[in-house]
């Protein structure tokens, strides 16, 4: 008999292989993915009816649940940022999934939570049990809530260590290191094709808000009018009056007037393909975000396909873009400039290279594996999965630089 994980899913939307514009639905898509493959490992899934993913999936939320909750619902321009932990949809989900997984549940179990504290009621109110519970990818800021956490870089782990309060303290998930992971966010490299011949432009996906630096892409443009910007996401709410920088004369540049540069290409959302093609043929991904990524998943996409990334130089930033190796790293404006003609000498085959070793999927599921097997051994008190666990590949060997 296996070890059994109940996945609590998002409640805003059905997680596909299509789920490639929000980050917390695509990563789930790709979790399961990846570790289905193991064969004494069953994953069952708790969410949106809809949702079509490589393991059982268990019904909780539906369209009618997400247009009461939200409207006019569309599953393909609706993200995470319109949510509310004690919105209907939150609790619609959270009241069924423990009531499904109650119906199941065996006291070895794990509960993989992907929401953060948005699932806090499934053992506060539902009475779920918390020492059941993993933090599975934590990738914000924000304290992890479950007793057992994976964290996606080194950077979030230190961050989340060294707030020194007393929430933090007294935090169950920061009292005892075994129970924790770093475990970097995966890459499905199926997605992606590489490409070494590169085009005469510069690539930003990702949310158009002014801390993921949009103004930064806005004044290289306006300083460089002979290079060409294509620009891909979506606009977050009323962000749009807040997108501007100012010109050489200190005039403010707003958005409406940027996006009308001979120059500039704003493509807005795009899927899979449209996203794969803008990175294989871009010169370079522009990364410019100015707080603490926790990961920051465009940078292994864009170094699958041999897509060097000018990034700045905090957060995870510094350990999934080596300086020089797959990218440059940016600290001041200065910096930015000088970056668009020095990421030219960077080999297309070193991003390759080093996104395979560290974040492809049969190297993640290694981690992932080992880490849930330790978190059983926890909460069994038994050693029959995780004593003597054997590697699948050796990952120092192959170069990878996580434990």
């Amino acid at each position: 008999m296996g070890l059994k994980c109940h996945v609590i899913g998002v409640p805003y939307g059905k997680v596909t292989e299509n789920s490639v514009l929000d980050a917390f639905m695509y990563k789930q898509y790709k979790f399961i993915k990846m570790m289905s493959q193991i064969d004494d490992i069953e994953f069952i899934f708790y969410g949106h009816e809809d949702s079509v993913i490589p393991c059982e999936v268990v019904p909780c939320i539906d369209d009618e649940v997400l247009r009461n909750t939200y409207g006019d619902f569309n599953h393909d321009s609706y993200y995470w940022f319109g949510t509310h932990v004690n919105d209907y949809a939150h609790e619609t989900l959270n009241l069924n999934a423990s009531k499904y997984i109650k119906d199941r549940f065996e006291s070895d179990d794990l509960i993989l939570n992907f929401w953060q504290f948005a699932s806090e009621s499934l053992w506060k109110e539902h009475g779920l049990p918390y020492d059941n519970f993993v933090d599975i990818g934590h990738g914000s800021e924000c304290l992890p809530v479950s007793k057992y956490v994976s964290y996606e870089s080194y950077w979030l782990y230190a961050f989340v260590h060294g707030v020194k309060t007393e929430t933090v303290l007294n935090n169950t998930c920061v009292e005892d290191p075994h129970y924790e992971a770093i475990i970097p966010l995966m890459l499905d490299m199926d997605q992606y094709d590489y490409k070494e011949e590169k085009k005469d432009y510069y690539f930003y996906i990702g949310r158009v808000v002014p801390l993921k630096g949009i103004d930064i892409v806005m004044r290289l443009a306006y300083e460089f009018p002979d290079r060409e910007f294509i620009i891909a996401g979506y606009i977050q709410g009323d962000e749009k009056k807040f997108l501007y920088f100012e010109n050489s004369e200190g005039k403010q540049v707003h958005w409406d007037e940027f996006v009308e540069f001979d120059n500039v290409n704003f493509v807005g959302p795009v899927g899979v393909e449209k996203k794969k093609e803008y990175y294989m043929n871009a010169k370079a991904l522009l990364v410019p975000t100015l707080y603490g990524e926790p990961f920051g998943g465009v940078v292994s996409e864009a170094h699958a396909c041999g897509t060097p990334v000018i990034s700045t130089d905090w957060g995870a930033f510094a350990e999934n873009n080596p300086h020089g190796f797959t990218g440059i790293r940016c600290r001041t404006f200065d910096c930015w400039r000088n970056a668009l003609d020095e990421i030219e000498v960077i080999e297309p085959k070193n991003c390759l290279e080093f996104v395979t070793k560290n974040y492809s999927l049969e190297v993640v599921a290694v981690m992932h594996e080992n880490f849930l097997r330790r978190c059983y051994e926890y909460v069994s008190g038994k050693d029959e999965y995780s004593k003597g666990i054997s590697y699948k590949l050796d990952l120092r060997e192959k170069g990878c630089q996580y434990v």
